[in-house]
């Protein structure tokens, strides 16, 4: 062999030497990438389960709030309605009143209080004569 062929024998070897270490090199960074693809993978399937989570998940509390909220504004109109129909007992209890008054002319808190001490004389009595009664009953007939 000449010196040419030696030459060129020895920048051959260290030409695959070289590109040995260069697919070692690749072999390794494509490891890192993997590697990096993998944990980035796994982010975004977090990402993707707290987002869509059917039991925890973004989207789900969301609906969530959103039905609430359409729940509220339906109790709103419910209460609104139901403040109309009261304003309207209101009113009606307030004619009534004015009626009464117009009736009973000045003496109506004089009748008001008569009616609570009928109320009174009422629950006395319940109280007081069914044992009197019970007490005369049982001394003279027995």
């Amino acid at each position: 062999m000449s010196q040419s062929d030696d030459k060129l024998l020895d920048s051959i070897s260290e030409s695959l030497s070289d590109l040995k270490e260069n697919q070692e090199e690749m072999k390794s960074n494509q490891q890192l990438l993997m590697q990096e693809y993998q944990y980035s993978k796994s982010k975004v399937d977090e990402i993707h389960l707290s987002v869509y989570d059917p039991d925890r998940g973004i989207y789900r509390r969301l609906n969530d709030s959103l039905s609430r909220l359409e729940n509220h504004e339906e109790l709103i109109e419910e209460l609104k309605e139901n403040d109309e129909e009261n304003q309207e007992i209101l009113d009606s209890l307030k004619d009534d009143q004015k009626a009464m008054k117009e009736i009973t002319g000045p003496n109506y808190e004089d009748l008001k209080q008569i009616i609570s001490m009928q109320k009174f004389f009422r629950k006395f009595f319940w109280v007081v004569i069914p044992p009197v009664i019970a007490f005369i009953l049982g001394h003279y007939v027995f």
